[in-house]
């Protein structure tokens, strides 16, 4: 996922992939190959080429979800050979913010209020570690749900009158949100 080879069936930034494979060993003349994006390829010659490049393919960049990738030989005399699938999962959108309180403009009565905030990840996911908040610049406890996207905190540098509230949440493959 942060190199030169992206893993199958793993969350991953990169939506237009670039595809190698090679000629299959114990076979006749190959003419060409057919592929296809989420879907089995067919019977046609679609390339002769021994790589598709999502970007410059016509099929790209890939909206965020699980993609597939298949390719197959077809020889000279029209047969074809079994395809050869990847499974590609990509996610390029940042988590969301579903709900928070208090709202912007609540008075308290409390040092210490209660601070909850939702967020959600259609891909990858959001991470504990990838989750902080702080209050008037001092990070503050808190407690975060994998499960639920619930954050709850206690504590933190609050003060007599206005305060400053920052969340920092990205998911799993680093897409961030804007504090």
């Amino acid at each position: 996922p942060a190199g030169l080879l992206i893993s199958p069936a793993t969350w991953q930034r990169d939506n237009d992939p670039i595809f190698f494979w090679e000629p299959p060993l114990a076979a006749p003349e190959v003419a060409g190959y057919s592929y296809g994006i989420d879907q089995a390829p067919d019977d046609a010659i679609d390339t002769t080429s021994l790589s598709f490049h999502v970007a410059t393919g016509g099929s790209g960049p890939w909206t965020d979800g699980k993609h597939t990738f298949a390719v197959k030989a077809i020889n000279t005399a029209g047969n074809a050979g079994a395809p050869l699938q990847i499974e590609i999962w990509v996610d390029t959108t940042p988590p969301q913010i579903v709900t928070y309180t208090p709202s912007p403009g609540t008075l308290f009565n409390t040092v210490s209020p209660a601070v909850s905030v939702t967020v959600s990840d259609g891909g990858s996911g959001v991470s504990q570690t990838s989750v902080s908040l702080f209050v008037n610049g001092g990070a503050a406890s808190i407690a975060f749900s994998e499960a639920t996207g619930v954050m709850t905190a206690t504590g933190g540098s609050w003060q007599e009158g206005v305060n400053s509230l920052e969340l920092r949440v990205a998911d799993l493959v680093w897409n961030t949100q804007a504090p």
